[in-house]
């Protein structure tokens, strides 16, 4: 699941992943965030 919150300030984006508990029950944890090439380079 993806939220956008939109401010004054910059836009901030959270990812969080859904992890099953038991049938019908589950937590979302945040993602943690995602590491940017710089520019002109290339990802690993």
């Amino acid at each position: 699941m993806t939220h956008v919150h939109l401010h004054d300030g910059p836009k901030v984006v959270h990812r969080y992943d859904l992890e099953p508990l038991i049938e019908g029950v589950g937590v979302y944890n945040l993602r943690p965030p995602a590491r940017r090439a710089a520019r002109g380079q290339v990802p690993d």
